[in-house]
């Protein structure tokens, strides 16, 4: 049975509503997987440049920081509202959004420490070092993907049949889920033994991360990898 979601937006107008999880899923996973893209892509059309930067939290700094916050933001409140089948469910979500926007209240460190610079044109944020503010950020951060990576693993396979009586579909979509949450846990663990943040490995990671996220709540909001249909309907 699907869980409803509803938002009181009249159907008849132009906006989009979310009548439904399912739905609010497929939202999270597009806005997830969009993020580093549009980020790198806008602000290459703003300044020219095309390298990424050391990570995606250091476009907090950029002239794209609105695509940043508006993006981290949404997630972050459409994680605190999602309600998935148990408390538990619920709590692990929470703690997903509640991250996401302390990571916009806690910016990583900036690269570079005046302003303005000529070598950091696409540049328009400075804030002075602050020990306790990337920590802060680091740790939110490790909360976030840690608490998307144990959705994939614990509860996006939960199901009330046994496993012999679980669809094909609903068994592949449990594969995609542990690669997914297992891979996200790798990217982790990559992210936190990286010395020296190397040709912007942070930024690759993370992207990686992102896209595992999206891809798999995309699944679960029944995007990709549905149950099919049966042809006949039961007389």
């Amino acid at each position: 049975m699907k869980a409803n979601f509803n938002i009181n937006f009249d159907r008849n107008s132009s906006f989009v509503w979310i009548e439904n999880t399912y739905k609010l899923r497929v939202v999270i996973g597009v806005l997830g997987m969009l993020l580093p893209i549009l980020l790198w892509f806008f602000l290459y059309l703003d300044s020219g440049y095309t390298r990424p930067l050391p990570s995606i939290s250091h476009y907090y700094y950029t002239r794209v920081v609105g695509i940043f916050m508006i993006i981290i933001g949404v997630l972050g409140i459409f994680l605190i509202i999602y309600k998935g089948g148990a408390k538990k469910d619920f709590i692990v979500s929470l703690a997903a959004g509640l991250s996401a926007m302390m990571l916009l209240l806690f910016p990583t460190n900036s690269i570079i420490s005046s302003f303005p610079d000529s070598n950091y044109p696409y540049f328009n944020t400075v804030l002075e070092a602050s020990v306790f503010r990337e920590r802060a950020h680091f740790v939110f951060a490790a909360i976030f993907l840690g608490c998307l990576a144990y959705m994939s693993l614990f509860i996006f396979t939960k199901s009330n049949k046994k496993k012999e009586n679980q669809t094909e579909r609903k068994r592949l979509r449990n594969r995609i889920y542990k690669i997914c949450g297992v891979l996200m846990i790798v990217v982790m663990i990559v992210i936190a033994i990286n010395p020296g943040n190397t040709d912007n490995l942070v930024f690759w990671m993370e992207a990686v991360a992102v896209e595992l996220f999206g891809f798999s709540w995309l699944v679960k909001g029944e995007a990709l990898f549905k149950d099919k249909k049966a042809k006949f309907a039961a007389l």
